[in-house]
């Protein structure tokens, strides 16, 4: 399974995810996963946010739009 799948996947799932964990569960590079994140969200698949109860973490989460992921490719 492609990485933006997994993690479109586990945000349906989930909600939203760290950065941290994302990079932990994708098992990625710091440059791929920023490289994934960054096609994500241009694409306007996810967004990032800061965590209300700790502003050093960012969070991952799906936007309301088309979440295909031919749509990333």
């Amino acid at each position: 399974m492609k990485p933006e799948a997994k993690i479109i996947l586990t945000l349906k799932q989930k909600g939203s995810l760290s950065i941290k964990e994302a990079m932990t569960f994708l098992d990625l590079s710091y440059r791929g996963f920023y490289i994934l994140v960054r096609k994500l969200e241009n694409s306007g698949v996810i967004y990032l946010k800061d965590d209300p109860h700790d502003k050093r973490v960012k969070r991952i989460f799906l936007s309301n739009g088309d979440l295909s992921v031919s749509h990333v490719s």
